[in-house]
């Protein structure tokens, strides 16, 4: 037979067969690759293939192997990280976390568990000392001033709803950007939101949250989704779209196919409705509408075990199998907040 290529070698070589079937196998090990890539959401493989290219990177530049990786080298490429860049504690943090998962999913063994690594590390995290920066949680009293200057224009009537139905769903920005039609179910106390796919589900198991009637029309999310819907002629896929600055549906007047909001736009769209109230934007952020709601509900006397039933925390959440009961439960939290 022909001599095999470098890659089918090293790939016989990983799996301890010969190269004659290790060629055969080609197919099957392209799809293993994509496989184990699969495991990841794609925003953070996304994330972590940037983060790994730049270990990449200076790893070139000296001359050493970024895959597999010495732990003496992913240890210096930390303190270059600290002492050259300006990158955060998270985003040192997340690099470490690149490098340990590329090197799992490419069948190596983890170079930052590496004494040297976890030392370097852990003088990073003692030398900087920071407390993460939270944004600030988006309480009742902040939505309704942020609701209050909106009108009847297409691009308010789709905030309005994108606003309530974040907030008293406590979906975060990507669900609420994926949230689809065919999701939400209409029944007697508001509707029934699906969430097919979240953190805390990866593998679309699915989880079902309601959200109820307000008590008032101007903060009732369930009349501002019907509103935008009716409005905006949406009847099935993506629920929150693309507002043109002419104010029509973007992807309508563009001929494309129905595209959701990318959830940076959503929280940008948090942001400029904060600042035109009169809020402080920079202390909000597209997870401002989901602690608001804790927040919220917790000072309204909601209880932990409701709370945690809406925003799916795996501690108390039953992934399958709930009824609608269950669902709902006796008191729904969004129920307290006088919406």
């Amino acid at each position: 037979m022909p001599d095999p290529t470098p890659a089918i070698r090293a790939e016989a070589i990983r799996l301890g067969i010969g190269p004659e079937l290790a060629e055969r196998l080609t197919d099957l090990i392209g799809h293993a690759d994509e496989l184990r890539l699969g495991e990841l959401a794609p925003a953070t493989l996304n994330a972590y293939g940037k983060d790994f290219a730049d270990f990449e990177r200076w790893c070139a530049g000296y001359g050493a192997s970024a895959l597999p990786a010495l732990g003496n080298v992913v240890a210096v490429y930390l303190a270059h990280l600290e002492r050259d860049t300006k990158l955060s504690v998270s985003a040192i943090s997340r690099r470490l976390a690149a490098i340990a998962t590329t090197h799992r999913l490419r069948g190596h063994a983890s170079p930052t568990k590496h004494a040297q690594v976890r030392a370097v590390w852990n003088g990073i995290r003692r030398k900087r000392r920071t407390r993460p920066q939270k944004k600030e949680a988006l309480i009742t009293e902040h939505l309704r001033a942020v609701l209050a200057p909106l009108g009847d224009a297409l691009v308010d009537r789709r905030d309005r709803a994108l606003l309530l139905v974040g907030f008293t769903g406590a979906l975060r920005r990507s669900e609420l950007a994926t949230l689809e039609c065919r999701h939400l179910r209409p029944v007697a106390r508001g509707i029934e939101v699906l969430v097919p796919q979240s953190k805390t589900d990866p593998f679309g198991k699915g989880q079902v949250i309601g959200i109820p009637r307000g008590e008032h029309a101007e903060t009732c999310p369930v009349r501002a989704l019907e509103a935008w819907l009716e409005t905006a002629q949406i009847a099935d896929g993506f629920v929150f779209r693309y507002v043109d600055r002419w104010g029509r549906l973007g992807d309508r007047q563009a001929g494309r196919s129905a595209a959701h909001l990318n959830p940076a736009t959503i929280a940008r769209i948090i942001k400029d409705r904060c600042a035109a109230a009169t809020l402080t934007p920079e202390i909000f952020s597209g997870h401002s509408l989901r602690r608001g709601f804790v927040t919220s509900a917790r000072a309204a006397g909601a209880d932990w075990s409701d709370i945690r039933r809406q925003t799916r925390h795996k501690s108390v959440i039953v992934a399958e199998g709930y009824e609608t009961a269950e669902v709902w439960g006796r008191n729904h939290p969004t129920e307290r907040l006088g919406l």
